[in-house]
């Protein structure tokens, strides 16, 4: 964070010295992390002593590249925006205006209603974990998140080392958009601010069209989340930081707010509990978030007292926030309803059917649809 400061010293008259330096560092560690699934496959035998190798001195090659590059320019405002995963260009194009800040400025206040996603396109902020005793309530009780968009580790409950510094591309404003609580943080302007804002009114309005919107908002959330939990988790503690976030980005958020059971099949790796709490019925172990959920867990209840409204809470919109990981690479998950209140995780057949070669002729006509197991393009004679 302080050597982001005082690149914000840059940003103002030449903002490309920040950006050159920071595509820089970015660039260098993913190409040191490809070494290293080099060496691992060439420990693994998937690959031999010379095409390993081959491929290091290929990598070895754009490591150079990279220390020689010199001057990176900056993204044009729109391009900036696009970064964010789950903005369309409908929303773009639909009343968003620009907001500027001068240095010192508060962009968010702690305890404000917040009324609008706001995306920083130049300049560097400084944010400040402000928690009251209602949200730390809400937290232990119900596992509410507190309205604070950047987390450095998952100990919610206290201010210490949670501070970040805000740059091009940061999203402010989401966990507020999705439970309308209010916010627990402030947001300092260190230099010159200018951002994107989009009224919530739009997105609410996206959200009706687009029913799968609200569901990439929350995993835009969840996943920054799984990431702090994951460190105290052994198993993932062993995956770099490119190789965790890409094993994140392939779960998915499914939106249970009439759901009672939810089954989770073998398919499934294990879940991060985001917001809400749940109940495994085998061993009455109650879960409230944020919490990790091995995949050893195939049933979980959830009780109507833990997705109640907090205390002190007007107005405010709560449920329970699964964020599931397959343990698959060739395929997606998605939950089924089969019955009141009873949702089933499943896998996406038309991924898989996707991910499977393809038959190499039509089934005649005599032949009927049925499939024999275990093979998706076996049929069986009439």
């Amino acid at each position: 964070n302080v050597i982001l400061k005082d690149l914000a010293n840059f940003d103002t008259n030449n903002p490309s010295i920040p950006i050159s330096i920071i595509t820089k560092q970015v660039t260098r560690q993913v190409l040191n992390d490809m070494l290293d699934d080099a060496t691992n496959l060439n420990n693994q035998g998937l690959i031999d002593d010379i095409e390993a190798n081959e491929l290091r001195q290929l990598i070895n090659i754009q490591i150079k590249k990279t220390n020689m590059m010199r001057i990176v320019e900056p993204l044009n405002l729109r391009a900036i925006a696009k970064q964010v995963r789950w903005l369309t260009d409908d929303l773009l194009d639909s009343s968003v205006s620009q907001q500027c800040y001068q240095k010192d400025d508060y962009i968010l206040m702690a305890g404000k209603i917040p009324l609008g996603i706001k995306i920083l396109l130049s300049g560097v902020a400084s944010t400040e974990y402000v928690f009251s005793q209602d949200a730390i309530q809400n937290l232990k009780e119900f596992g509410h998140l507190p309205n604070y968009d950047f987390f450095k580790h998952s100990n919610f409950q206290t201010t210490y080392q949670q501070e970040d510094v805000l740059q091009l591309g940061c999203v402010l404003g989401e966990i507020g958009l999705l439970t309308r609580s209010r916010y627990n943080y402030n947001v300092i302007c260190i230099t010159n601010v200018t951002l994107f804002y989009i009224p919530f009114d739009i997105v609410y309005n996206a959200m009706k069209d687009n029913p799968k919107l609200e569901s990439q908002i929350w995993k835009s959330i969840a996943i920054r989340i799984a990431l702090l939990l994951s460190k105290s988790v052994i198993r993932l503690q062993k995956l770099s930081l490119e190789k965790l976030k890409s094993k994140l980005q392939t779960g998915f958020v499914p939106m249970l707010t009439d759901c009672k059971k939810l089954l989770l099949p073998n398919i499934v790796d294990c879940c991060f509990l985001i917001q809400g709490a749940v109940i495994n019925p085998i061993d009455q172990t109650v879960y409230i978030a944020p919490s990790y959920i091995s995949g050893t867990v195939h049933t979980l209840e959830f009780k109507d007292n833990y997705t109640r409204v907090g205390v002190n809470e007007e107005n405010t919109i709560r449920g329970v926030i699964i964020l599931i990981i397959s343990n698959r690479d060739d395929s997606e998950l998605k939950t089924k309803s089969e019955g009141d209140g009873l949702y089933r995780v499943i896998e996406d057949t038309f991924v898989h059917y996707r991910m499977s070669e393809q038959p190499t002729q039509k089934p005649s006509a005599k032949r009927s649809r049925k499939t024999t197991k275990g093979n998706p393009f076996s049929f069986t004679r009439s």
